[in-house]
C-alpha cells in the first residue's frame, strides 16, 4: 500500500521527521489505518447509500427505516460526516428523541448502529460512535 503524505505531513507535533509517517506504517500493518479522507462521507449520504444496498430487506422495513431515517435521524445528524459522529453528539440526539419518542428512539438507535456498524466494516472508520453511545432503555421499551 503506498502512501500520498507530503513531506510536512510526515512530521510529528513536536516537529520529529518520519515520525507520524512511521506511525501510520505501524498502524497499516496492524490493519488499524483508516485513510482520514474515508470518513468526510456525510451520514445522508451513506445511510442512503447503505439503504439502496439492502435487497434482503422487505418492503415493510424498507420504508419503516426510510421513515425513521428522514423523520428522526437525518434532519438532526445528517450532515455531519461520519468522522465527525462522536458518542456525545449520538447520546444527545438519543436523549432528545428519547423524552419525545421512547420506542421510535430505540429503534432509530437500532437502524444507526447497524449503519456506522457497516461503516466500521467497509473501512470508513476505525470504531463505531455507538460503541460509546449507550441505549437510551425507557420503561416504554422494555
Amino acid at each position: 500500500m503506498t502512501s500520498r503524505l507530503s513531506r510536512n505531513s510526515t512530521r510529528s507535533a513536536d516537529g520529529a521527521p518520519g515520525a507520524h509517517l512511521a506511525i501510520v506504517e505501524a498502524d497499516v500493518h496492524r490493519g488499524a489505518w483508516i485513510d482520514p479522507r474515508a470518513g468526510k462521507v456525510t451520514l445522508t449520504a451513506y445511510s442512503n447509500e447503505w439503504l439502496s444496498r439492502r435487497p434482503d430487506l422487505a418492503v415493510r422495513t424498507i420504508e419503516l427505516y426510510r421513515y425513521l431515517l428522514d423523520d428522526h435521524i437525518l434532519p438532526t445528524l445528517g450532515s455531519a460526516t461520519l468522522a465527525a459522529l462522536a458518542p456525545s453528539k449520538i447520546r444527545g440526539w438519543q436523549a432528545k428523541l428519547a423524552q419525545a419518542h421512547p420506542s421510535t428512539a430505540a429503534k432509530a438507535y437500532r437502524l444507526l448502529s447497524s449503519i456506522m456498524r457497516t461503516a466500521v466494516t467497509d473501512g470508513l472508520l476505525l470504531a463505531s460512535p455507538m460503541t460509546g453511545a449507550r441505549p437510551i432503555v425507557s420503561a416504554e421499551t422494555r
